[in-house]
């Protein structure tokens, strides 16, 4: 997926493409305002060692350690601080390194969620928003680990420069050889469940099937078909109320032409 093609997120399963992650440029500022080029598999290794400490040729996390420690995300403007128990890293948001900072508290986000379970998070995307008089976007996600929903809400932004790639998110499922013939409507209707189990179970769900902008994916609430069907019947009268007026209208004008031709 070329990023000058990319149009959107579609509203499936999104797995983290590590190999394009971990070899990702980003800006490390130190105390005295200077920055430092890293990347953010340089972060992460530090971060989260318990995640994983390199890559493997082949694009899976290399080997992890036994040890998981406290790692938070402090945000502010223009500063993205991962706190470690060792130091806190300074990530620079300004520019073509915010991308990669929000990757960085992305992960770190969702690790505090996961407790003792394994960091494997599939991303499902539901929203999009934008600035009125900028082109500033950000897309909406809701991040499942370990079966469970662990963030009704996570959001990354794109601007002009802040080195936005969409090649992230990569798809998680359809990705293996085809050897079961049902595997694809297994995975397909994956997707659906968890779209459900968002819209009924999460507040940022609840508030989504409120709104009247927005596409509902794989799940259509009984609320809702009574909202559509309601509306389609408010349609058919309204236009069976004007065809009513334009019949009145053209014998009108019959009744009157036949007067006339009498006389």
């Amino acid at each position: 997926m070329a990023q000058g093609n990319w149009r959107r997120f579609e509203p499936i399963g999104y797995t983290i493409n590590w190999p394009l992650v971990y070899n990702m440029a980003a800006t490390e500022v130190d105390q005295g305002g200077g920055q430092a080029p890293t990347s953010v598999g340089t972060i992460l290794s530090e971060a989260l060692p318990h995640l994983f400490v390199s890559l493997n040729e082949d694009g899976s996390l290399g080997a992890r350690t036994a040890k998981r420690h406290a790692c938070d995300i402090k945000q502010s403007t223009g500063r993205i601080t991962v706190l470690t128990p060792n130091r806190q890293i300074e990530l620079n948001t300004f520019g073509h390194g915010w991308f990669a900072a929000q990757v960085i508290a992305l992960c770190v986000q969702i690790d505090r969620q996961c407790g003792s379970a394994t960091f494997d998070p599939i991303f499902f995307y539901y929203d999009e928003d934008h600035v009125v008089d900028d082109f500033h976007e950000a897309f909406s996600f809701f991040v499942v680990n370990n079966d469970r929903i662990v963030l009704d809400r996570v959001s990354v932004t794109r601007t002009r420069d802040n080195g936005f790639d969409p090649r992230v998110f990569e798809p998680a499922y359809g990705r293996g050889p085809k050897i079961w013939c049902n595997t694809p409507a297994v995975e397909r209707a994956q997707v659906r469940w968890w779209y459900r189990r968002f819209y009924e179970e999460t507040d940022a769900g609840r508030l989504t099937l409120l709104r009247d902008d927005v596409d509902i994916y794989g799940y259509t609430p009984e609320s809702r078909q009574l909202e559509q069907i309601a509306s389609r019947v408010e349609i058919l009268a309204r236009d069976t109320a004007r065809l009513r007026q334009f019949a009145a209208g053209v014998l009108a004008l019959l009744v009157l032409i036949a007067i006339l031709l009498w006389r």
